[in-house]
């Protein structure tokens, strides 16, 4: 099924003539006129029907509104890198894969599998220190190769970009389509003349 979808150009890797970029896809004919029809099925059904007020914002987010929603100084993953092939790896998913197949172990006392099982359990709500600790404890390395592995370091999600032609303004992609809906909520109830709106819609394009 994916080798029709792509020989019929339903979509493909973005800029595949010049090796392509992992994770980003062009739509062809096909895939843009599905989408098409999609959205006027959605927005029949969400906006039309349950009478929801349809937003579209731009994609760019000035820095304030990033860090006042958190995303700025919380929304970053520890990652450690295989120090041969550079493959990025996830710290949380690491320990984890780590700690399951050390528990699957036969030899593994039962102390140490309670360990390991406590560990799991409060893995999300730990510090970039603690996991760095317990990293360095089971002395982890890379489940691909057997490769050694860096130090963890900190990775933002949301891409960061400079807006404006001195580059002094900086700001990030949206992370999110509601978003759009928080920062114009007064502008909502201004529209609907002071009353609680049911819903808003907005459509990431």
């Amino acid at each position: 099924m994916e080798d029709l979808l792509n020989r019929r150009f339903f979509y493909d890797q973005s800029v595949a003539i010049h090796e392509g970029i992992t994770g980003q896809y062009d739509f062809g004919p096909m895939r843009c006129a599905f989408k098409s029809n999609l959205l006027q099925i959605w927005k029949q059904h969400f906006v039309m029907q349950e009478q929801m007020l349809e937003v579209d914002v731009f994609i760019l987010t000035p820095e304030p509104v990033s860090k006042a929603s958190g995303h700025v100084d919380r929304l970053a993953d520890l990652m450690v890198k295989d120090v041969n092939t550079r493959e990025c790896l996830r710290l949380d998913n690491l320990i984890k894969a780590h700690l399951k197949l050390l528990c699957a172990n036969q030899k593994t006392s039962a102390e140490l599998k309670a360990q390991c099982d406590d560990i799991v359990v409060k893995l999300d709500g730990m510090s970039k220190d603690e996991m760095a600790g317990i990293f360095k404890k089971f002395n982890m390395r890379s489940p691909l190769t057997g490769n050694e592995l860096t130090e963890p370091i900190e990775f933002n999600l949301i891409f960061s970009i400079q807006i404006g032609p001195s580059g002094l303004i900086k700001g990030y992609l949206r992370r999110e389509t509601a978003r759009g809906i928080f920062v114009n909520f007064k502008r909502f109830l201004e529209f609907n003349q002071g009353k609680l709106l049911f819903a808003a819609a907005h459509l990431r394009k």
